[in-house]
């Protein structure tokens, strides 16, 4: 990993001649580095929340498999996000053993409310299970039924 080599400037002059460089010095500049800004911002900024039925993922575990079981009933599943994942497939399982195979070819999601499958009708669902991966540091993935 590389440093940013770039930095802001900013003039702060003092005394009756302000903005007028003097030959002693009178105007002083001052740099801060790009990164530490950066930086400084980004945490006052909110990162992904918990979610009720969901699971956490981490950008450093990579490709995993999560089970989030629904044991409930409904027309449509749902996926919440919180974070940003990569998705590869799904298999949905069904209360009366059916299974649904869902390729997701790679679909990238930020935070929100996504939806997964759509039911020809009222479903039993057991529960759900993700291939997927969490692109940033973490994220919540969590499962919903739509009814």
């Amino acid at each position: 990993m590389f440093a940013l080599a770039l930095s802001v400037g900013l003039t702060i002059t003092t005394g009756p001649t302000a903005g007028s460089p003097r030959a002693n010095g009178g105007v002083h500049a001052l740099t801060a580095p790009l990164g530490r800004l950066a930086s400084s911002i980004l945490q006052l900024l909110p990162g992904p929340r918990p979610l009720i039925n969901s699971g956490l993922l981490t950008r450093e575990r990579g490709s995993c498999d999560l089970t989030l079981d629904v044991d409930d009933h409904g027309s449509a599943l749902l996926l919440e996000l919180s974070g940003r994942c990569r998705f590869e497939s799904a298999a949905i399982e069904y209360a009366d053993g059916a299974r649904d195979s869902l390729d997701l070819r790679q679909a990238k999601r930020g935070s929100g409310l996504y939806l997964l499958h759509e039911f020809d009708r009222d479903r039993d669902v057991r529960r759900v299970t993700l291939a997927l991966a969490a692109l940033s540091p973490r994220a919540y993935v969590g499962a919903r039924l739509m009814r």
